[in-house]
């Protein structure tokens, strides 16, 4: 299988590696930055066009990572909503909601208990 080839029309260079591609043409092939040989004003443009890369690339994730993070602070509210609405608006963990819950059962364990004696005592 012949490798994959990547020209640029301005400067008519061939890439045979993508990370040597993608640092001269950047992302989608110029249609969001100009590739690094079309801007002569720096004589160092490769490196600043790689670093320029790099840094967005590095935004990117970053931006990323922050949504994730706003969604698992959701969630996370969600459950504390979740869990103050099934046990109680002073319900702060998980530990204090499984207490109460453990409670509850047996509340209702007592009651069965009791409503089998009553039954029992009447004729």
């Amino acid at each position: 299988m012949a490798s994959k080839r990547y020209r640029c029309f301005f400067c008519d260079e061939v890439f045979t590696n993508r990370r040597t591609a993608w640092e001269h043409f950047g992302e989608q092939n110029c249609e969001s930055d100009v590739p690094a040989c079309v801007d002569p004003l720096r004589t160092d443009e490769k490196a600043r066009m790689t670093a320029l890369r790099e840094a967005q690339e590095y935004a990117m994730k970053c931006q990323n990572e922050a949504q994730a993070a706003e969604d698992k602070a959701g969630d996370v509210e969600a459950l504390y909503a979740e869990l103050r609405r099934y046990f109680g608006e002073d319900c702060s963990s998980v530990w204090l909601a499984g207490d109460r819950y453990k409670s509850a059962l047996n509340r209702i364990s007592d009651l069965e208990a009791l409503e089998k004696v009553q039954e029992c005592l009447q004729p």
